[in-house]
């Protein structure tokens, strides 16, 4: 878990966030294993945040991890114009992008040493799920590293939980930006399946100290 301090590096740099914009941003640095997701990645290299949001796992890379060049894209545009207004002295280590990867220009002739996806897919239907994965496939290099978080939906009750208070976020309180505005959340093992399929060497890590059930895959380009 990220420490205090960092905590507060990060969400210092957020002047246009409502009071409860802080609030979530500040307990998705606290309940995250940021820290435990940044191991697995290159500590030099272009790491590409899918569905970064406002940019704060972006912004702890870029303490964590100096030597990385980030991009992060989000669809969600007032998201992405409170990302652009951070500033850590930092601003040739990392850019953001508004816009569905997919069709985003300026990320299409572009090979990544890495690339995260974390607690996104959800948020698309399963078909562009598959779309997402693909893309990421073609853009990875040999031995790049994918990423990602989703629910485990292995955990019984807690599962459930985690997958209702998503609901409330996304649908009820409009906080997460998501296609069609619902979750369409699959089992790990659904992504492990078209990973493989993409030729991935893939491991899962269950991320037991996280708030809600979780589970890492990482996956590396062969």
């Amino acid at each position: 878990m990220l420490d205090s301090e960092i905590i507060k590096k990060i969400t210092k740099q957020y002047h246009n966030l409502t009071r409860f914009q802080r609030f979530h941003l500040s307990k998705r640095l606290k309940w995250c294993q940021y820290d435990h997701i940044s191991s697995f990645l290159p500590e030099k290299g272009l790491v590409l945040d899918i569905g970064c949001g406002y940019g704060h796992f972006c912004v702890y890379l870029s303490l964590a991890k100096p030597l990385l060049q980030i991009l992060g894209c989000d669809i969600d545009e007032k998201k992405i114009s409170i990302a652009k207004t951070i500033d850590l002295n930092k601003q040739n280590q990392y850019d953001f992008l508004c816009g569905n990867i997919v069709s985003l220009n300026p990320l299409q002739n572009l090979k990544f040493d890495s690339i995260v996806i974390l607690d996104v897919l959800y948020l698309v239907p399963v078909q562009f799920q598959k779309e997402i994965l693909k893309w990421v496939s073609s853009h990875l290099k040999s031995k790049g590293v994918l990423i990602i978080k989703t629910i485990d939906t292995e955990k019984g009750i807690r599962s459930k939980l985690a997958i209702i208070q998503e609901y409330i976020m996304i649908v009820l309180l409009r906080k997460t930006k998501a296609t069609n505005g619902i979750t369409h959340e699959k089992s790990p093992n659904f992504y492990v399946e078209i990973l493989k399929q993409l030729d991935f060497d893939i491991n899962t890590i269950p991320l037991s100290e996280n708030r809600t059930p979780s589970l890492l895959i990482t996956a590396i380009k062969k």
